[in-house]
């Protein structure tokens, strides 16, 4: 599956850059999408299917997805400026890569396999379900979604923005690379303390940084404002996506944590897309800055909701404890 995705992906990016047509790149759009639908799911439920060292990683995972666009931000500009189709063609060269990677790769006959995860140093049993993590999972989801549509914000029309405000390709993929390097800085103080395990309040600072960072966008002019609101931003996409793949693989069994991976997942294409979306129909209706003034208000909802939801399990879970007592 990873395979027939990394190589879709790759046909897709050619044929944009080289049929620059109007009519026909929303359709090979789609098929970059489904390309990538094909990648990610599985290679989620293939790193947590086991259980060991999920942590180690999924950090390692998030790090090494974010330095992606964090090069692609910073040198897609300047590509730019040389010839418009060279950062789609850059990017066939890594994905080469993970194709001729995958052809190489062979995998371990599932005797041995389970010989070796069970002779690994250190390794624990895969660890089972637990309860006390589903509010968080279903939680995250709602948060992975609002996440999402703030990122796709923050990729898709933010290049109208910072054209209409008079900023290069290079120092727009600069700011970009910005906010990046926050999300980044995030996924390390994360993984190294553990201060927000099963606790509202980290979410609810990350995503109110995050509606300033919105509202910033929306309203500031100056460029130094502008890189000032995506690194406010960036704090609760970083937060949103871990705490999602850790609640979201905590709270479900073994034979349940693939589907709950692609949960996961499918929150962020559905805020992903329904930002690309409403992003650019509320722009196109109302200014360049009016999407990130409605996803301001529409995140402070989902806040609200996420915690409706964390109150009415934990009077449920207090409830089943008295009732066992």
């Amino acid at each position: 599956m990873i395979l027939c995705g990394s190589v879709a992906t790759i046909l897709a990016l050619v044929a944009a850059a080289v049929w620059r047509s109007a009519s026909v790149f929303p359709f090979l759009a789609i098929g970059c999408g489904i390309a990538v639908a094909l990648v990610f799911p599985p290679l989620m439920a293939w790193l947590t299917a086991d259980g060991q060292d999920s942590g180690c990683r999924l950090f390692r995972f998030c790090v090494s997805w974010n330095v992606g666009v964090l090069l692609g931000q910073m040198g897609a500009g300047s590509l730019y400026l040389l010839r418009p189709e060279l950062p789609l063609l850059a990017v066939t060269i890594p994905m080469a890569a993970v194709v001729a990677l995958l052809l190489a790769w062979k995998p371990e006959p599932a005797a041995a396999a389970a010989t070796g995860a069970a002779a690994a140093p250190g390794g624990a049993p895969s660890p089972g379900p637990r309860p006390e993590a589903r509010a968080f999972a279903y939680m995250a989801w709602i948060a992975n979604g609002a996440g999402a549509l703030a990122f796709s914000l923050v990729t898709h029309p933010f290049p109208l923005l910072a054209h209409e405000s008079g900023i290069s390709p290079p120092v727009h993929g600069a700011i970009l690379a910005m906010g990046r390097i926050t999300v980044l800085i995030s996924y390390f103080v994360l993984y190294r303390s553990p201060f927000w395990h099963y606790r509202i309040w980290p979410a609810m600072v990350a995503q109110a940084a995050g509606i300033a960072g919105l509202a910033l966008l929306g309203f500031a002019g100056p460029a130094l404002l502008l890189a000032l609101g995506l690194m406010l931003t960036s704090p609760m996409i970083g937060y949103n996506y871990f705490a999602g793949i850790y609640y979201s693989t905590q709270a479900f069994g073994t034979n349940r944590r693939g589907a709950a991976s692609g949960m996961h997942e499918a929150s962020l294409a559905i805020g992903g897309g329904a930002g690309a979306l409403g992003g650019g129909v509320i722009g196109s209706l109302y200014g360049t800055r009016a999407p990130y003034q409605s996803c301001a208000l529409l995140l402070t909802a989902l806040v609200v909701s996420q915690w409706v939801i964390h109150r009415a399990m934990d009077s449920s879970a207090r409830g089943g404890r008295r009732a066992a007592a």
